[in-house]
């Protein structure tokens, strides 16, 4: 009972919290009546950017469905990001509460509220996010994928599975890697981003590793056990359990391992022939 009633007081607080913050909005914007106002303006703005630009033919229906799902799916995923307590947010009470799940938590909520920003950005005004979206949004995924480890210590699950969620989290940090050579094309950017790229090397390699082990734990098994491939594949095999090679497992597998080396070629061409030659542009 005592439980119940410190979950209910804590509902209270967050329905509280809200509406004091909602109360200060209307009272920054002169009360009801213009706050009223200038969310309808915004409403009206959003729809009337969204029937104006949007694009013309079956491309404009594919970036629309494409982008609709981004959209529903990554509401979706900050709504169980326990970012926000119930009853409004998460109904899943948290069970880990250590600094570096609070950094996880937040960090995670707020590159999926950048992303929603980035989405609606370009689809209502057809514009693009400046220097101050991909500084905070990429430290926020990247402080986010270094901070998962306190959901290991709770995750249920197999051992490939939580294998699987390492490899995950080696994408999103390697792919800040590759976020950082997308924005070294712009004309203004910095000289020194093409160092600030090179760390990210360590992860890109991870996830070519970690990739490669599903590979190997999936093979069959050989017939001789002192063999040469049966010792390359026993520390693979062990780390991640016996696996099924289902369709679903083998699709997973062989999408995973075809990104990694990609990604990594990717990083190898740009890091041989630097931003310049990369993109073809100049940067003066």
């Amino acid at each position: 009972m005592k439980s119940s009633g410190s979950g209910r007081g804590r509902e209270m607080s967050v329905l509280g919290v809200m509406a004091l913050a909602v109360a200060a909005e209307t009272y920054a914007l002169g009360g009801p009546a213009p706050a009223t106002e200038r969310a309808s303006e915004a409403v009206v703005s959003a729809a009337r950017g969204l029937v104006e630009n949007h694009a013309p033919g079956m491309g404009g229906i594919i970036e629309d469905g494409f982008l609709g799902l981004l959209t529903v799916g990554t509401v979706y995923a900050l709504w169980r990001s326990s970012a926000i307590p119930r009853p409004i947010g998460n109904p899943i009470a948290r069970k880990s509460k250590t600094n570096a799940s609070w950094v996880h938590v937040f960090t995670g909520a707020g590159g999926l509220a950048m992303a929603l920003y980035a989405v609606g950005l370009e689809r209502i005004h057809r514009e693009s996010p400046g220097w101050t979206w991909m500084w905070v949004s990429s430290a926020m995924f990247m402080a986010n994928a270094l901070t998962y480890g306190p959901l290991m210590n709770i995750f249920k699950a197999s051992k490939e599975g939580k294998y699987a969620m390492k490899l995950g989290y080696s994408f999103v940090a390697s792919f800040q890697g590759v976020v950082w050579i997308a924005w070294s094309a712009q004309p203004d950017a910095p000289d020194w981003m093409f160092w600030a790229v090179m760390p990210y090397w360590y992860f890109s390699l991870a996830k070519l590793w970690e990739s490669t082990e599903f590979v190997l734990a999936l093979t069959p098994k050989p017939a001789d056990a002192d063999g040469l491939w049966a010792t390359m594949t026993a520390g693979s095999r062990q780390r991640l359990g016996r696996m099924t090679p289902d369709a679903a497992t083998l699709t997973y597998v062989g999408l995973n391992a075809a990104a990694a080396v990609f990604d990594n070629c990717y990083m190898a061409l740009y890091t041989l022939l630097g931003p310049e030659q990369f993109w073809h542009t100049s940067q003066a």
